[in-house]
């Protein structure tokens, strides 16, 4: 007898299952996305322990009639498309005419629908994908989809759900950004009875940003559009202060279908990767709208992952398009390319731009062959044995470098980065000394955070009390500060204090007990504590900040190793300008 076997059909359903649903918030994803094409105007989601106990999908859309219905249930019936031509000009959501089968296959269902050509309603209860019973019943246009008992008959499956709290995570993700897009739909989202998402139908997509993450996110996001036939490109986009320490708040939809491609995450980091330090991103609601025979949904069941047969032209424009929008709203510099090109084929030489990790004392020594375009330099390092030398401060450029001089060279200080240094050090020595003293504001500060943040921030409050911030819940999405840690003064803007909380959330892990350790409380502390770029100093501020410069420990690099000072000797200078 052979060893190779066809699988049953009960078999076949339970592994196609696993495909389409991976976890609860699979299975809300596809209901939406059903509920979504159905014409809903209002969507009701409500979820019971993380979708583990009960998922609840309730539309006011077309419904369906009793005979559709039955057949719902049966892997591959759809409405959506007829043949496989169809799959080259997909305009819906779904198409593959498994979701309510694969769902089916792995839990209990009940099914309650009713189209405008119905006199009454149906409902179906389904069990393991067989259906258990079938009756007609009283409701108003539009379907509910009730799940209950996920993977209660694969056990394996069962145990490798993450928390209720991780996997309602999931859902809120999925749901806040089909809420983002869709400005013509009431979304509600309920967990554990209590709601967590009122979104309402707004007359833009700017409105629902504000009912997602609020106010404060709302005035930093920046609009951008694009439009020719063949690709169009709309949304927004946030400005610089907006830095999140991940990709979670990339809100990506192509042809109104929500996806994570790689190709237009990449441009998204390309355009952003001047202006925000590493390791920040911004937040996006980005809808690209292009033609259905240039992209493939059909990858994977999820319907998540998809090809674009032109990516090329997608970066490029995505790219240019975010790096216009900059340029509209003087975010940034523009640089002039035209007038660099006219250096280079003159042949003069560029003042080299030098930066050291290691003391001021690095010498420069040019290397015996020399290019006709430009120098090429070495840098030989010397241990330093003394600390800063003494300087006459000069004053300051850009806002940014404060310029100092003595007998034998000129010295180029990045004031942030000195400023750094010294918080750093000052911060470092405080929280060895032991607890984190705490002052108590006059004022609360009152902070928002974006809803999947906000549930998350709740289980960290107890840890953040022990870095010195009391906080407390004020509002679905706002927080308020009541007290603050010594250490970081009395002058430092809400904006920072939001900065420092952001990064301290995604620092702390209660479930794996990971924490900061002080030496990074006090790099973050002293990051956000020192003077920026942009802030103009007077004579007495850069002389005080150069003689405490010179006063710590490491005076050459800040807390995150980057150099605070540079020097041009007077004979590299005098050779320079061929003296």
């Amino acid at each position: 007898m052979g060893k190779i076997k066809i699988l049953d059909e009960k078999t076949r359903l339970k592994i196609a299952a696993g495909e389409v649903v991976q976890k609860p918030a699979s299975v809300v994803k596809e209901l939406m996305e059903n509920a979504i094409d159905a014409s809903s105007t209002k969507i009701v989601i409500n979820v019971q322990k993380g979708g583990k106990r009960l998922i609840e999908v309730i539309d006011d859309g077309i419904g369906m009639s009793s005979e559709d219905a039955k057949i719902a249930f049966e892997r591959y019936s759809t409405s959506k498309i007829f043949d496989i031509s169809d799959l080259e000009a997909i305009d819906t959501l779904g198409f593959r005419g498994e979701a309510l089968a694969s769902i089916a296959a792995v839990s209990q269902v009940e099914l309650i629908t009713k189209d405008k050509d119905s006199v009454i309603g149906t409902r179906i209860n389904v069990k393991a994908g067989n259906i258990i019973k079938t009756e007609d019943v009283q409701r108003a246009n539009g379907t509910t989809v009730r799940v209950q008992n996920l993977f209660f008959n694969i056990p394996v499956r069962l145990k490798f759900l993450k928390t209720s709290t991780a996997e309602f995570q999931a859902i809120l993700e999925i749901v806040t950004n089909y809420s983002l897009l869709y400005n013509s739909i009431h979304f509600i989202l309920t967990h554990n009875n209590t709601e967590i998402l009122n979104s309402p139908v707004t007359a833009n997509k700017l409105d629902k940003i504000f009912f997602v993450y609020g106010k404060d996110i709302v005035k930093n996001m920046v609009p951008i559009k694009f439009d020719t036939e063949l690709l169009k490109i709309s949304g927004f986009i946030s400005k610089p202060v907006i830095r999140r320490g991940t990709r979670k708040f990339y809100s990506i939809f192509v042809n109104n279908r929500f996806v994570k491609s790689k190709l237009i995450i990449d441009a998204i980091d390309e355009a952003y990767k001047t202006i925000l330090p590493k390791n920040r991103h911004p937040l996006i609601v980005l809808a690209i709208d292009i033609n259905p025979a240039m992209i493939d949904v059909n990858i994977h069941p999820t319907k998540q992952e998809i090809k674009i047969s032109q990516e090329k032209l997608v970066f490029d424009t995505l790219q240019k398009v975010i790096l216009d929008s900059f340029d509209r709203e003087k975010l940034i510099p523009k640089i002039e390319i035209k007038h660099k090109q006219k250096v280079i084929q003159k042949k003069e030489e560029e003042i080299p731009i030098l930066t050291s990790k290691t003391s001021v004392q690095h010498k420069l020594v040019p290397k015996p062959e020399i290019s006709s375009i430009e120098e090429k330099y070495v840098i030989s390092e010397i241990t330093p044995v003394t600390k800063l030398p003494p300087v006459q401060i000069v004053g300051q450029t850009h806002k940014l470098f404060i310029i100092a001089m003595d007998d034998e060279n000129l010295y180029i200080i990045d004031q942030h980065a000195a400023h750094e240094r010294i918080m750093f050090e000052k911060f470092l020595k405080k929280l060895e000394e032991g607890s984190i003293q705490t002052q108590t504001l006059l004022k609360p500060i009152t902070l928002e955070f974006p809803l999947q943040d906000s549930l998350t921030l709740k289980s960290k409050l107890a840890i953040l009390k022990d870095f010195g911030f009391e906080i407390e819940p004020f509002g679905k999405k706002t927080y308020r500060i009541t007290k603050l840690p010594i250490i970081l003064g009395k002058v430092i803007k809400k904006e920072e204090i939001q900065l420092i909380v952001d990064e301290l959330l995604e620092k702390i892990d209660p479930k794996s007990k990971k924490i900061p350790s002080r030496f990074e409380l006090a790099q973050l502390y002293g990051c956000k504590a020192a003077i920026k770029a942009g802030a103009k100093l007077t004579l007495s501020q850069m002389e005080k900040l150069y003689r405490e410069l010179q006063q710590t420990e490491n005076p050459y690099v800040c807390a995150h190793n980057r150099p605070t000072i540079i020097t041009f000797s007077k004979s590299e200078l005098e050779r320079k300008f061929l003296r």
